[in-house]
């Protein structure tokens, strides 16, 4: 059910549409705008799938997290290893798991 005067898109047109616009230079409060979502929700789809592209040195947190949820710790303990928020900590597991399937579902299409 949608109301009037929202817009209904599927999750891969909503990130589709939410890249292109930031491509194209437009900020997070524009994209919101546009798309009619909250502009934690850009901020949430920029960390999962906009990376940043600057050949520095990889940040080790997202590895780090994903290994002490592995072995157990909560998402509050990995905050407070890490020094981060435990909504942040979850952000970055989840962040990690999702690359992790994306890489898997890559290589098993090239073989």
């Amino acid at each position: 059910m949608t109301f009037k005067g929202t817009m209904a898109f599927s999750q891969r047109s909503l990130v589709q549409k939410a890249m292109a616009l930031h491509r194209a230079g437009r900020t997070e409060d524009e994209i919101a705008e546009s798309l009619g979502i909250a502009s934690s929700t850009v901020r949430y789809i920029a960390t999962l799938f906009l990376t940043g592209s600057d050949g520095g040195e990889r940040d080790q947190r997202p590895r780090v997290a994903y290994e002490l949820r592995l072995s157990g710790h909560s998402f509050t303990e990995i905050g407070q290893m890490l020094n981060i928020s435990r909504p942040r900590a979850h952000q970055i597991v989840h962040k990690y798991e999702w690359s992790l399937r994306r890489h898997r579902q890559r290589s098993c299409a090239d073989h």
